[in-house]
């Protein structure tokens, strides 16, 4: 009877529960949206996303916690020329359909992206670089750049491995529904219907799961995630903010933070927009200078979280700690407007996506808000990330002078990345300052870690004085479990799955 009445239960969180024989091996998690492109692990590099790819795919590499490169499928990479890189992979690795994870089948994923219909993916531009492929044996190949690339093996962590066999089979729609990776686990059921995605053990994996199945509970309001937690209808709430921590008892749960490489940020649309005020960099710093970040982390985050200067966060390579905070001085900051030539305003538009991070729609209406003290008009939109999405790859973005984007070193933990997207290097730019691109190109080709570091450092603080941003905070995950968990580990894309498990 108590097995009936959970199984028909909807509690506060609104999740229904579900039981079944093999109930004491599944770790049942709750976290937010489902992608967009669902099983096409192309259209982001960073979560919600990825914590749905990560219990599927691999990558050739992968970047711990504290930022260091680790084996994935590939176990071994080395620079042989300046242009070249050799990549020796695991062998025995097989995708989910069956068919073999070899140097051939990583060819045709990287081959897959670089076609021109792959443009709409996040993650082409990390191939875009790339001139020739070419396999070795069934465990080794080679990419040839058309230039030196120092952090092509941190760029690999992004791009999951799919199955070129599914792949051609299904097509890219068919994919979506029906993926095929090495991952940990592969998909049972998307639950489109009962939002509850469905994964089952993929006891082949080279990442061999510890449970028979995860239960990912699609429940987009954090507040929900906790209740859910409290009233043991799951294991796992993910990406917490700060208010939903207060409800957690201090005895009971477990809690692991992660201090990202990722730093919000409102980022200013500038190509395309050569007439807005913003082009002018007293105004950038100006909007930079009129938000209290101090304030703004210690009201919404408890202090958890920590205040932005730059566009590299703390624990990523190339952050420049020499670098001094950003002021927050609202007198200050009208009078660089009335300099300008704006001491009575003008409009700008703001435009966000909601939800990538833990209480991102507080903190955009706050930084909008500050804005506004200095007596600018400000319109702050909410927008799909599909629509987000369109306009990154395309930078058509209207009439949008800003828009809600993670400076992401995160998936590489190099700063040379969001600094490359935020530039010329950029297919389709929203920002270009060709002063800039010399140093770009030089601090992608040096290969001496001593000697890049600094030229790094220099080349983040440059871009702090162009202000293409407003930089809010350093990013932090929170997660909290059940102390009937273990093995609760959380990397940049997310949990670890593998790890996981049931006393």
């Amino acid at each position: 009877m108590r097995g009936i009445l959970r199984a028909c239960a909807v509690i506060a969180a609104g999740i229904l529960v579900s039981t079944s024989a093999s109930e004491a091996a599944t770790i049942r998690i709750a976290r937010g949206a489902l992608p967009p492109s669902l099983g096409v692990p192309f259209t982001a590099v960073g979560q919600p996303s990825s914590e749905i790819w990560i219990a599927m795919f691999d990558a050739l590499t992968r970047i711990d916690p504290k930022g260091v490169l680790q084996p994935g499928l590939a176990l071994s990479w080395v620079n042989t020329k300046p242009a070249t890189w050799r990549f020796v992979l695991r062998p025995g690795v097989t995708f989910h359909d069956g068919s073999p994870c070899n140097a051939a089948a990583i060819i045709a994923t990287l081959k897959l992206l670089q076609r021109p219909e792959s443009a709409k993916y996040y993650v082409s531009s990390e191939v875009k670089n790339i001139a020739a492929l070419r396999r070795i044996d069934d465990l080794t190949f080679e990419i040839d750049t058309r230039e030196p690339d120092a952090v092509l093996p941190r760029r690999m962590s992004m791009i999951f491995i799919v199955s070129p066999t599914a792949w051609a089979k299904l097509g890219e729609e068919g994919f979506a529904q029906n993926p095929s990776g090495t991952g940990s686990f592969k998909l049972a059921d998307w639950g489109r219907g009962s939002a509850v995605t469905k994964f089952v053990a993929f006891k082949d994996s080279w990442r061999a799961p510890k449970v028979d199945a995860i239960d990912l509970y699609t429940v987009v309001e954090p507040v929900r995630r906790v209740q859910a937690l409290l009233s043991g209808q799951i294991d796992v709430a993910a990406r917490l903010g700060p208010d939903e921590l207060r409800q957690l008892p201090e005895q009971g749960f477990q809690i692991r933070s992660l201090e990202k490489s990722q730093v919000m940020a409102l980022t200013f649309r500038l190509v395309g927009n050569e007439k807005s005020p913003i082009n002018d960099v007293r105004v950038r710093k100006a909007l930079a200078m009129s938000v209290d970040r101090e304030g703004l982390v210690r009201s919404v985050f408890d202090g958890r979280v920590k205040p932005a200067n730059q566009g590299a966060a703390p624990v990523t390579n190339g952050y420049n700690p020499s670098i001094p905070p950003i002021p927050f001085d609202p007198t200050g900051a009208k009078a660089l407007l009335a300099e300008a030539g704006y001491a009575n305003g003008f409009k700008l538009r703001i435009s966000v996506f909601l939800g990538q991070l833990a209480s991102d729609e507080l903190i955009y209406q706050q930084v909008a808000q500050s804005i506004r003290s200095l007596g600018i008009d400000v319109e702050l939109r909410s927008i799909t990330y599909a629509q987000w999405l369109q306009s990154y790859v395309t930078s058509e973005w209207g009439d949008t002078d800003l828009f809600g984007w993670v400076w992401d070193s995160g998936s590489t933990y190099d700063a040379a990345r969001p600094i490359e997207t935020a530039s010329c290097v950029k297919d389709h730019p929203f920002n270009c300052d060709p002063a800039l691109v010399p140093a770009i190109r030089d601090v992608a080709s040096e290969m001496n870690p001593a000697q890049r570091l600094p030229r790094l450092q220099e080349l983040v603080a440059r871009m702090r004085e162009a202000y293409p941003a407003i930089w809010i905070l350093y990013v932090a995950d929170t997660y909290a479990a059940s102390n009937k968990v273990s093995g609760l580990d959380v990397w940049h894309m997310g949990i670890q799955y593998e790890n996981l498990s049931l006393k």
